[in-house]
Parts: structure tokens; sequence; C-alpha cells
């Protein structure tokens, strides 16, 4: 996912966020049902290994548009999306707002910037005040 990595990368990418539930790129994982989705995972998932940073990624990119009306999912309303990358949002501050320490930048990994470019993208569409009011 070096694309989020990249200035504009999480906007082009949330430009396909309508399509990835039907091209298949959550088809049988633990994404599939985004009204399965628990905040508090979000965290692990992004600083994890392997698949799961790029597939939470582009979840939460997909939740956005839905939560933006850009997309529609059945299980998931427009309302519930939002509720669940604010609290997301609110539960990982220090990503979005990394200390500039040497502890913070080891503790992101090598993703640090795809993680806080992501964030920043989503928390720039969304109203602050559900961010604090979690």
């Amino acid at each position: 996912m070096k694309l989020l990595g990249e200035p504009g990368g999480a906007a082009m990418l949330y430009r396909y966020a309508p399509q990835f539930d039907a091209a298949g790129v959550f088809a049988g994982g633990v994404w599939d049902d985004p009204a399965h989705l628990q905040p508090q995972l979000v965290r692990a998932a992004l600083l994890g290994e392997g698949m799961n940073p790029p597939v939470e990624s582009l979840s939460e990119l997909r939740m956005l548009a839905i939560a933006q009306g850009e997309s529609v999912h059945e299980t998931v309303s427009p309302a519930a999306a939002r509720a669940f990358l604010e609290d997301a949002l609110a539960r990982n501050l220090d990503l979005l707002f990394p200390a500039a320490t040497e502890a913070a930048r080891v503790q992101m990994g090598a993703n640090a910037q795809r993680i806080h470019r992501l964030l920043a993208f989503i928390a720039q569409r969304l109203d602050s005040a559900g961010i604090l009011a979690t």
C-alpha cells in the first residue's frame, strides 16, 4: 500500500472505495461485513503485519465512503459508519497526531506515514465534534 504513503494517495484510493465490495476485496475475510467491525481493533490491524494493514486501510476508506453517502452497504448505515470512524479516530489520536519522538516513530513502524495520511484524510472529512464526543 505504498500509494497511501504518497501525497494524494488516500484520495486516489478513496475514489474507488465504492467498488471495493463488488471487486471482492473483503470477500471471505473478517472485513467482509462492516457491521461486525470493531473500532477498538483498528489500531492493531493498522500496526500489524502482512495483509492486515492494507486491508484495514481499504476498510476504513470503505466506511468513509458509506459515511459520506458515496457508497451504500446493506448492513451499515451512513450514521453507523460515521460513528465507527469517529470512535476509531478517537482511540487512535496518537497515530493521527504522533509525537515527534523516536519512541513514537518506532511504535508506528515502517507504516508511520501511511497510517498518518490515512487517518488525516478520514479526519478531514468528518466533523471533529463527533470525534471529540466519543
